[in-house]
């Protein structure tokens, strides 16, 4: 009993130091990515698997960057997606949207992908930024 105690005390703190490695690069992605743009974040968890997405564009809406991490373990590192690189933020939105199914159940609301959170994160960001320089040119 001492021996399985041991043993899933171990694991725990092997699990822990796997997890500490892995947020590690996200925060190096991150912030490598940061100064590249307008950067948004999505993240899709579901039974089994997960994605994360990082996303950086110009003030225009154009995608730039894109790293994504996929898998369901902790040895899931951030892997370039250049297939992105250059497509508008809004057509791509509209895009996503129009293939997402409906959803059967009305109590249940879809989980948006990754992908999508990101985009709308940009979006969120790019319509702050508008009006903030709205409001400056009116004040000048």
């Amino acid at each position: 009993m001492e021996k399985l105690a041991l043993v899933a005390f171990l694991l725990i703190i092997v699990q822990g130091a796997l997890t500490y490695f892995q947020v590690k690069n996200y925060k190096e992605r991150v912030a490598a990515l940061r100064h590249q743009g307008v950067q948004g974040i999505g993240v899709y968890k579901s039974a089994g698997h997960g994605s994360m997405i990082i996303l950086v564009s110009d003030k225009t809406g154009r995608i730039i960057a894109c790293e994504e991490m996929k898998g369901m373990t902790v040895f899931s590192r951030f892997k370039k997606r250049s297939d992105l690189n250059g497509q508008n933020i809004y057509d791509l939105k509209k895009e996503l949207l129009a293939r997402e199914k409906p959803s059967d159940s009305k109590k249940k609301k879809p989980k948006k992908s990754s992908l999508l959170q990101a985009l709308e994160s940009i979006e969120k960001q790019l319509q702050r930024m508008n009006g903030e320089m709205e409001k400056t040119e009116h004040v000048a």
